[in-house]
């Protein structure tokens, strides 16, 4: 019964209602049901990622107590190693999707951190960083599908790290209102810290949501190993269907009508074709099912 409580779980976290999401959604139809990503951000294809080094009047990008992370590191985190954040999701996807970071810009501030929290906003701060670089980046670069919205965009911040949902506190936001050389920014990332961090977030650039509680004592309401739960592991197969790197040929469906079915799964982490990953039906609890794993792998989630 588990497994149908977290495939009820995430079902409902994927469909939020447009009227909280910001910008441009994507709703995504599958086996005759709509699902929201709350990104237009592409899932597939080659995807190139605009990173800022963001410093302030009082915390500068290279401040020697709380810098933003370096460029190397940055750049390290898009080397393409079995670590990194574009090795991870190219491998999570199958290979559908090639993140690129090969230039790292960087801009100070012109007021001081608080500044934009309090007498400003955050989107005064994104219309002012992307105004000053405007002569060095070329923006059409970053919007691989045409779509006229920035793919990914973050900010690696200099300063200290907030508390827990705090705007310092690493996160993404579909809030962005701002539109540069025809580009609109709507999603956007402000960032620091360790790969898997950056990882866990870009779930968010892609439109999943937290699969986790936000109550007080942070319930991993998953109970397994998930990026979008614990910042560990991959992406279960129902992001991994919604996102559009599990096809329909990688999912044994099943139907109320059936009485009941014994299936196989191969391991989320084979290459494709090479067995069914998830099961996908509906009402699950009025349908008697058993399942035989190949091996353990705890991100088999039924949706």
């Amino acid at each position: 019964m588990k497994k149908s409580i977290i495939a009820v779980l995430l079902a409902i976290l994927m469909l939020l209602p447009l009227a909280m999401v910001a910008g441009k959604a994507i709703t995504v139809e599958k086996d005759g049901r709509e699902y929201l990503l709350r990104s237009p951000t592409p899932t597939v294809g080659d995807v190139n990622v605009l990173m800022i080094r963001l410093g302030f009047a009082d915390y500068p990008a290279d401040d020697e107590d709380s810098p933003a992370d370096s460029e190397a590191t940055l750049l390290s985190y898009f080397d393409g190693t079995a670590d990194s954040v574009n090795g991870f999701y190219e491998t999570s996807s199958y290979g559908k999707l090639r993140l690129h970071c090969d230039k790292v810009y960087t801009y100070n501030a012109l007021r001081e951190r608080y500044e934009y929290t309090s007498s400003y906003t955050v989107n005064d701060l994104l219309v002012e960083v992307l105004t000053a670089l405007d002569d060095e980046i070329d923006y059409g670069n970053y919007d691989s599908d045409g779509d006229g919205f920035l793919d990914v965009v973050c900010f690696d911040y200099a300063g200290p790290m907030g508390n827990w949902n705090d705007v310092w506190w690493p996160h993404v936001s579909y809030n962005g209102n701002v539109e540069i050389e025809g580009k609109k920014l709507s999603v956007y990332s402000l960032l620091r810290g360790q790969s898997e961090t950056f990882k866990h977030e870009f779930g968010h650039v892609f439109g999943a949501a937290d699969y986790y509680s936000y109550g007080e004592a942070h319930h991993d309401t998953l109970m397994t190993f998930d990026m979008m739960s614990v910042n560990t592991g991959d992406h279960n197969g129902f992001t991994k269907w919604i996102y559009g790197w599990l096809g329909e040929e990688d999912i044994a469906f099943i139907d109320r009508a059936s009485g009941g079915a014994t299936v196989e799964l191969a391991p989320i982490e084979t290459p494709m074709g090479d067995g069914k990953k998830i099961e996908n039906y509906f009402l699950a609890h009025q349908v008697p099912i058993s399942m035989e794993k190949g091996e353990e792998h705890l991100a088999l989630l039924e949706v």
